[in-house]
């Protein structure tokens, strides 16, 4: 009687083993998903505050641009 009552337990550990097991790689699953989604937020981050370190340009920028292609126009058409 003694020995059944051994190979329930042993049995019962089993299933208790398997259950842990199959939990254990869930927890790892829901991990590797979290840390999925964690790098694209960083590289979405990133990007962001890359787009945002872009600066327009400022007026005196403009006008300088503005002036530079007016002059190159003025001296092409004295050229021809």
């Amino acid at each position: 009687m003694k020995r059944q009552a051994d190979d329930k337990k042993t049995d019962r550990q089993k299933r208790n083993m398997q259950f842990l097991d199959e939990r254990l790689e869930l927890l790892d699953t829901i991990h590797k998903m979290i840390d999925t989604d964690q790098e694209q937020r960083g590289r979405e981050a990133a990007e962001e505050q890359r787009a945002s370190s872009i600066r327009p340009p400022t007026f005196c920028q403009c006008i300088s641009a503005c002036f530079s292609r007016w002059l190159r126009r003025c001296m092409k058409n004295a050229d021809d």
